[in-house]
């Protein structure tokens, strides 16, 4: 028997120094046309480009006085409802220090929303939704699929500095995504499309995988970790905007670097170890990615990075060699043959 949740949908929206973006999200949330409740937690970690007062002067023109204004240790905490949006509440968190910088988590200041919602929905401050039925779609279709642990859809990807058309995120089709390297070898989805049931997050496999101090990263391990425990859908309907931006986190900590590369590979090893199989194969192909990533971003620069070879040797023997062996044949294909 299901639990008698308060809210349908509670979407998180964690931001930093989007106060050019921050608009978007939150008009995207509010147009949200759902015949169910759905609550909105936005986390801003302190940012220092004013955001702050943008979230407060968008929460006084739009919303009705706050029902609750809390001052605690480590946030001041809004509460309202939308004027004219029933079915749509706001919950602030400002927080008073920033957590990324000392890798303090985040995630425990929700648990008394993330608790009382049937489906958790995810939505940076630089990205947005643009369909004010996405919610209702998703949840729509998750009640009738009770098998389905987690459901996406497209994007657009908008290239903030123009030097690229906008353009589909990733070929996404409506069905079911059963295989690994169908989505985890090239990641396809885009993350404010994700819409997960929200007793994921209490499982053993979610809490080994997001308390797990190698982890650099949500997105995709959230979807390894609903794939193990269910099925996962695919929507081929375009209901977002994936922002690609400087103050981004995939391009602000700098994915092609050595250290992101050393990071990524450690992450991925561990994730490997933890993870079932089939499940943990697409661990062990990035593990072994980012480590020669991390030797090839060193070149040129007076200490090559030979030691994160080895390290792929030792911890895959097999796999790695196979890696060469692909690289190789792939240079020697593109030579010409004479």
């Amino acid at each position: 028997m299901d639990k008698d949740y308060k809210y349908t949908v509670c979407t998180q929206c964690w931001t930093f120094n989007h106060a050019p973006y921050i608009v978007d999200a939150m008009n995207s949330f509010t147009m949200q046309e759902t015949t169910f409740p759905v609550v909105t937690v936005i986390v801003d970690d302190c940012s220092t480009d004013g955001e702050q007062d943008i979230i407060r002067k968008y929460l006084d023109e739009n919303f009705e006085e706050p029902f609750r204004m809390e001052e605690t240790e480590y946030a001041h905490i809004i509460c309202a409802h939308h004027k004219t949006n029933p079915n749509c509440q706001f919950v602030v968190l400002f927080l008073r220090f920033n957590h990324y910088s000392i890798k303090k988590p985040k995630p425990p200041y929700l648990t008394e929303w993330l608790d009382n919602a049937k489906y958790h929905a995810i939505c940076e401050g630089d990205d947005y939704w643009t369909d004010s039925n996405k919610l209702q779609k998703q949840v729509d279709y998750m009640e009738q699929a009770t098998d389905v642990t987690l459901c996406f859809h497209n994007a657009i990807a908008h290239w903030e500095d123009g030097s690229k058309l906008d353009a589909p995120f990733s070929k996404i089709e409506n069905r079911y995504y059963y295989y690994y390297d169908e989505v985890f070898s090239a990641f396809i989805v885009p993350t404010a499309s994700i819409l997960h049931r929200s007793w994921i997050i209490h499982t053993e496999l979610y809490h080994k995988v997001f308390t797990n101090p190698k982890r650099i990263v949500g997105d995709w391990p959230l979807l390894l970790v609903c794939a193990a425990m269910g099925k996962i859908r695919g929507i081929s309907d375009c209901m977002s905007v994936y922002r690609r931006t400087q103050t981004g986190y995939t391009l602000s900590i700098g994915s092609n670097t050595i250290p992101y590369n050393i990071k990524a590979a450690d992450m991925n090893y561990e994730f490997y170890k933890i993870f079932p199989r089939p499940y943990c194969i697409p661990c062990r192909y990035k593990t072994i990615n980012y480590s020669f990533g991390a030797y090839s971003a060193s070149k040129g620069t007076g200490h090559v990075r030979y030691d994160m070879i080895l390290k792929s040797f030792r911890r895959f023997p097999l796999h790695s060699f196979l890696y060469v062996l692909k690289v190789i044949l792939k240079k020697m294909l593109r030579k010409p043959l004479y």
